[in-house]
Order: C-alpha cells, then structure tokens, then sequence
C-alpha cells in the first residue's frame, strides 16, 4: 500500500498518516510493521532496486553468449531506469534520495549486479569469448560509476 501511494503521490509528499488512512489503521500500527519512516523508505527502495537485478538476473541466466548477455543486460537497465525516469518520477527521487545518502540497500543492490556482471564476463573468459585477466577488477571497470565521477539511477 505504501509502495503505491509513492507512485502516486510522491514519497516526499506520503506521510505516515496517508499509509495509515489507506490501510484503516492508526499511525501506531503502521509503526508495529516498520521502526520509522526511514525504514518504510528502505522496504519500497528495496523492492524498486530488486526489479532491476530479477531483469539482471533472468538475462545472466540464458544460454546466450557472454557479451549478447552484457550487452542485454547494459540495455535492460537503461530502459528501466529511463522509464523509472519518465514514468514514475517519484520512485527515481526516492533511489536519488537513498543513493546520496549511501544507503545500505543500495550499496547491497550494486554489489549484487557486480556479481552478476562478474558471473557473466567469467563465463565469457571460460569460453573463450572474452579475453580477460581479472573478471572481478572487470566487473568493477564495466560500470558507469567507473568512469565517470556521478552517476544517476
């Protein structure tokens, strides 16, 4: 419910007393489930970040070649994140928000896609396809953040 009313209204705009109003309970309630507003911030986060690595996820997954996969996987998540971008502005603020802050989920969420990219160019480096020494120090390389000093979601 809160997840919505995000996408909706905006997560600088929800208070607890709109998730409580929506939900038919008290403000206390709402506390029962999450610590604080910070906390209710990081589950719908969580669940915004977790779109991007199930799409990372299912690609890695196929039996296409490594650099068919990187190239899927690059493209997927520009689409989401763009769209993220154009369509639902106020998730995109709320990973913004949770990326300046350097976040616990967000940090969980790069690791995991660097693990995925790592998993790709190691099987690419098996096959033969990919010509790499260090699959981890090129996972790290492959990323925006590595080549330029501020990334966006």
């Amino acid at each position: 419910m809160a997840e919505e009313h995000f996408r909706r209204i905006g997560y600088n705009k929800t208070s607890i007393a709109d998730i409580a109003s929506e939900l038919g309970m008290s403000r206390a309630n709402v506390y029962r489930f999450f610590s604080s507003r910070e906390a209710i911030n990081e589950s719908i986060c969580r669940l915004v970040v977790n779109e991007v690595a199930d799409i990372a996820v299912a690609i890695a997954r196929t039996n296409a070649p490594a650099l068919e996969k990187l190239d899927r996987l690059l493209t997927a998540v520009h689409r989401h994140n763009k769209t993220k971008l154009i369509k639902e502005r106020s998730m995109h603020d709320l990973i913004v928000a949770a990326m300046r802050e350097n976040r616990a989920v967000i940090k969980a969420h790069v690791e995991r896609m660097l693990r995925i990219l790592e998993a790709i160019i190691r099987e690419g480096t098996e096959a033969g396809e990919l010509k790499v020494e260090d699959p981890a120090e090129a996972r790290v390389r492959s990323t925006p953040r590595s080549r330029r000093s501020s990334t966006r979601f």
